[in-house]
């Protein structure tokens, strides 16, 4: 939700709104002023708001969404990726003594990220963004990715070695690519 300002004093009115609309809890809405969005090819998230956000009334202002240069994004994703390589390799030094929710969250977040990098590398690779997990994880045809997506998809049911095993599993993948 982009707005000309702060959206401080309208936060009431979309938290009205978006409670009489049919949207399910898969649904993020990221209250913005313009100006933040405007510079949205400084930061990661520049590739979802141009190619995953959805224009539900208002102005279009997302087909003039400004994207990194090749140089920046391909060093925006090498930045990210070991983000994400620390942060597995810190989860998994620890969750040996984690409950599994807490396991489930740590690697909920770390499995969510790593997709989001992905599709920026595979938009550097090709110039083509894919819009979902399950397409990157069409294109990328990694059995550790596979599983990774499978085990995203249904984090909250699946057990803690599950989940840790497909942690390692991405952690293998990530260090192991280019």
């Amino acid at each position: 939700m982009i707005f000309k300002n702060s959206p401080k004093k309208s936060l009431g009115s979309i938290e009205e709104i978006l409670s009489k609309m049919k949207f399910n809890e898969s649904y993020n809405f990221v209250p913005i002023p313009k100006t933040v969005f405007d510079k949205a090819e400084e930061n990661k998230y520049a590739f979802s708001n141009r190619f995953r956000s959805k224009i539900l009334f208002g102005e279009d202002i997302i087909k003039n969404t400004k994207l990194p240069d090749q140089d920046s994004t391909k060093e925006m994703y090498e930045r990210e990726i070991e983000k994400v390589i620390h942060k597995l390799q810190f989860g998994l030094t620890n969750s040996s003594h984690w409950s599994v929710n807490k396991v489930r969250d740590k690697f909920w977040k770390q499995f969510k990220h790593a997709f989001m990098y992905l599709a920026i590398k595979d938009y550097y690779d090709t110039q083509d963004y894919p819009r979902t997990r399950k397409e990157i994880t069409k294109r990328i045809q990694s059995k550790e990715i596979d599983i990774v997506f499978r085990v995203l998809h249904s984090i909250d049911q699946q057990p803690k070695g599950e989940i840790i095993k497909s942690a390692r599993g991405l952690l293998f993948y990530l260090e192991s690519s280019d």
